[in-house]
């Protein structure tokens, strides 16, 4: 018989399915907003990036409970006969090739974009993602000397088989994804949207030390409440020597990564909702909500930073959720950090009254 629900802990999952050589071991166990999640991992360096990014949200005991992500993520050799074994069983479970990097099975679905293989399925509110990494010879030497290389290539694994998996789950419950950093001072947040490298970050850590960030690249919105994603912050260098942080020494995709992580315990409501640019001149101008949301999604289309962009949205899901603040909108450029910072400070503390 089919199971038709993910497999707790310690159990074999129906070879029809997901073939594991032995049982599921958990690693690290998530959970966010009533959605829980069991990680395995074959490098110990893909698991401390991991449980740092998620930090508090991460439980490392073994639990026997059942989960709604079960996730493994596998690091074979480039070439080997383990990574020949993983594609080739993946790709007898997804024979029909749908497009470039994508395969599709009958209740799952394999990308496969190289050195990222990603395999997942879906029943009902669960889901189970098997991974792999290729290693080729160039990684496992910069993983001996920790470059920022690496960084990125965990960044991606975890992006792809963590983040999107739970986006996915938490959207089921009701939880918009928003591609966004965010401020908070008590109850109140600001949510700053845009495209990457538009200034986001930088907008919201010039509202220190009036308010402190929530946020760095995701925020969760339930129609009420924003909550900050656990992921680690990333600041550009230029920001963090400016404002005095103290980050990690290795640059991640040219930002230094900080020991600080998106709040999720507590939501804020979000007060209004600041569109990032970059420009010649410090502007700051209202806009509708309309034109903001065509605006939001257009540059999320772009970026492809969420699961609705991504090799998930090839699964049966239920109608999309995407909520965005009922508040208003703001569209600032700024130009030089420290004047754009001080506009920004300006212009939230008159409106917050701070």
């Amino acid at each position: 018989m089919i199971r038709r629900h993910l497999t707790p802990y310690g159990a074999e999952m129906n070879e029809k399915h997901f073939y594991r050589a032995q049982p599921f071991k958990c690693v690290l166990r998530i959970e966010i907003l009533g959605v829980s999640g069991a990680v395995s991992s074959s490098n110990q360096g893909f698991e401390r990036f991991l449980g740092d990014n998620y930090g508090p949200y991460r439980i490392t005991r073994n639990e026997r409970t059942p989960v709604n992500a079960e996730i493994e993520v596998k690091f074979a050799a480039a070439g080997s006969a383990d990574e020949r074994k993983w594609i080739d069983k993946a790709m007898e479970r997804n024979p029909v090739r749908i497009g470039t990097c994508i395969w599709r099975g009958s209740d799952s679905v394999l990308y496969i974009y190289s050195p990222y293989c990603v395999e997942a399925r879906k029943t009902g509110d669960s889901i189970v993602v098997n991974s792999l990494f290729q290693m080729t010879k160039r990684f496992r030497i910069m993983r001996r000397s920790g470059t920022g290389e690496v960084l990125e290539h965990y960044h991606e694994m975890m992006g792809l088989c963590v983040h999107f998996p739970f986006f996915c789950l938490l959207q089921q419950k009701g939880y918009s994804v928003l591609h966004a950093s965010m401020a908070k001072r008590g109850g109140d947040g600001v949510l700053f949207m845009g495209l990457n490298g538009a200034g986001k970050t930088s907008a919201a850590l010039s509202l220190a030390p009036n308010m402190t960030i929530a946020a760095d690249n995701f925020v969760l919105y339930d129609g009420k409440k924003a909550f900050g994603y656990p992921e680690l912050i990333r600041v550009p260098p230029s920001t963090a020597e400016s404002l005095g942080l103290e980050g990690a020494r290795t640059l991640v995709y040219g930002k230094k990564q900080m020991k600080v992580a998106g709040e999720v315990d507590r939501g804020v409501v979000p007060r209004f909702c600041v569109i990032a640019n970059i420009g010649r001149e410090n502007k700051w101008e209202r806009i509708s909500r309309d034109d903001a949301i065509r605006y939001i999604e257009a540059a999320d289309r772009f970026t492809h930073e969420t699961h609705l962009y991504s090799y998930l949205a090839f699964l049966d899901w239920d109608e999309e959720v995407k909520r965005y603040p009922e508040c208003d909108y703001y569209i600032v450029t700024m130009c030089g950090q420290e004047a754009a910072g001080r506009m920004i400070r300006e212009k939230v503390g008159g409106i917050l009254g701070i």
